[in-house]
């Protein structure tokens, strides 16, 4: 059998490792995990107020996407006043705010999440004078949150960019978040509420459903115990995860490319002769 192969022609040769080749990495593949994506929220908003008495401007714009994989985009920038001259006023106070959030979900293949990820967002509110309830608030937030699934092989994660979080962080619902953990438990890989730099990599356990999500929820407020705030925040990640094959999936790739690269080599050689 093998001196029949050899002898054949070198065209049959080429296309009996290149059916070998077409048959058994597809399946070498297959025997590798892989990434199910079971949710994903994509989100921005900018919302404004400033009030004095009953006088009150507001402004409310958000986008969202739910959709497994594809691109989503928001971005807004708007600012509202009510001076001491409108109707039923009793003071003078300003909100301005501008965000811009856009991600991408992707899968190249079965075994492959690559999630990029960039948001940038400024507010500065200001009380300028008035009795009674006078105040102004500008928040903003972006968010993007992908829940997926590890396949049947353990994966390895790698998580790379920047991240500057909001400065204040201190009114109530501010939020930041910077984390890849198992939905409903304390079990995290990572969770990151500082800037600068990332670099974070790790493997994660065939069977087992986590979380990436990263988030901020920040808000400037004024009144006339505290006359005027402002804040920023701005991330640029890329999170990929990818399923690890197992040694058989790895042999299984090795005999489909290797009868592949001897036929071609030899059929180099009959071409020169």
């Amino acid at each position: 059998m093998k001196s029949m192969f050899v002898n054949a022609p070198v065209a049959f040769r080429y296309a009996v490792c290149t059916m070998v080749a077409v048959l058994v990495l597809p399946a070498a593949v297959a025997l590798s995990g892989t990434i199910t994506i079971t949710q994903r929220e994509s989100t921005g908003v900018n919302d404004l107020f400033a009030g004095a008495g009953g006088a009150v401007e507001t402004h409310d714009m958000s986008g969202s996407s739910a959709a497994p994989t594809g691109p989503f985009s928001f971005s807004d920038s708007a600012s509202v006043e009510v001076t001491e001259s409108d109707p039923f006023s009793t003071g003078a106070a300003d909100a301005s705010g501008s965000v811009s959030t856009t991600d991408n979900v992707a899968q190249p293949n079965a075994a492959t999440l690559n999630i990029t990820a960039n948001a940038s967002a400024n507010s500065t509110a200001q009380y300028t004078s008035g009795t009674g309830t006078v105040a102004a608030n500008s928040r903003q937030r972006a968010r993007t949150r992908v829940r997926f699934t590890v396949g049947d092989d353990d994966a390895m994660f790698f998580l790379t960019g920047n991240f500057t979080p909001a400065a204040d962080s201190v009114f109530v619902g501010d939020v930041v978040t910077l984390e890849l953990r198992r939905p409903f438990t304390v079990n995290k890989k990572f969770d990151i509420d500082t800037a600068g730099p990332v670099n974070e990599f790790g493997t994660l356990t065939a069977g087992q459903t986590w979380e990436f999500i990263v988030h901020i929820n920040d808000m400037s407020v004024a009144n006339a115990g505290d006359p005027f705030n402002s804040d920023s925040f701005n991330w640029d990640l890329t999170f990929t995860v990818v399923s690890v094959p197992e040694p058989a999936a790895w042999m299984l790739a090795v005999v489909g490319v290797v009868p592949l690269a001897i036929a071609r080599q030899r059929r180099r050689r009959v071409r020169r002769t």
